[in-house]
């Protein structure tokens, strides 16, 4: 019965172990890149632990209301849904949706982001499973 369970387990475990490989590693093989949510800017669509699977694309096919994934300083990614575009100038305007006055008015951010800077556009998003990556991010 023990040996039973045991071995229940380790197919489970090792069950597990495939799918997080594949949702954060084999999805390069599409050419989309995972990353984790960390902050609450873009509650509800998108809650702290959410992994976003972003795409490259050519700044020029974006429209307001696509979430997109930028590099906001040197070395931090952030998401944030584009308000409004400047072609002449390369920038976007982005907010993050759950950035709100004290009024509740969204206020956009206080920069526009660069084209060079747009890492690329949300395709998809799964809910909870980045939780286990910051848990061992904040361990080590």
């Amino acid at each position: 019965m023990t040996k039973t369970i045991m071995t229940i387990l380790s197919k489970l475990f090792c069950v597990t172990c495939l799918v997080l490989i594949f949702l954060f590693g084999g999805v390069r093989l599409f050419g989309l890149t995972p990353l984790v949510v960390t902050s609450g800017s873009m509650a509800p669509k998108y809650q702290v632990g959410t992994v976003v699977y972003i795409k490259e694309i050519n700044p020029k096919d974006l429209r307001a209301g696509d979430d997109i994934s930028f590099m906001f300083d040197s070395d931090t990614v952030a998401t944030h849904r584009i308000v409004s575009i400047d072609q002449e100038k390369q920038v976007v305007h982005t907010v993050g949706i759950n950035n709100l006055d004290h009024e509740g008015q969204l206020i956009n951010d206080s920069q526009p982001v660069k084209f060079s800077d747009i890492k690329g556009r949300v395709t998809y998003s799964v809910p909870k499973i980045g939780q286990l990556y910051l848990k061992m991010h904040q361990l080590f």
